[in-house]
């Protein structure tokens, strides 16, 4: 007798003499099999990546939270900078004395 199959012949003694209450339970975990795997709904590029990164990381190769979080709070602070700094430039052009530009870009009554 194959494994699987002592394994029906055991769960079908249980069935029988099992409480409304695991009966309940087991139909409530076949219902979950019966469901589509969302891992199989995923591109397979999507996959590929997805399995890629996991095996990165258990490699070790990975960045630490805290710094790709102050890498982008780095390029975000950069950013607004160079946003500012255009504004400032727009300004000169335009003629706008320093101070009143000052207080235009930077909000300040």
């Amino acid at each position: 007798m194959s494994t699987t199959e002592l394994l029906r012949r055991q769960v079908q003694e249980y069935v029988s003499v099992a409480s409304e209450k695991s009966l309940r339970i087991v139909q409530a975990i076949l219902e979950i099999e019966e469901e589509e795997d969302w891992w199989d709904t995923l591109p397979e590029s999507v996959q590929r990546s997805i399995e890629k990164g996991i095996k990165e990381s258990d490699e070790g190769n990975v960045i630490p939270h805290e710094e790709v979080m102050k890498s982008i709070k780095d390029k975000a602070v950069m950013a607004e900078l160079e946003r500012r700094s255009q504004e400032f430039r727009e300004c000169k052009v335009k003629g706008v004395p320093w101070d009143t530009a000052r207080k235009q870009i930077l909000g300040i009554e």
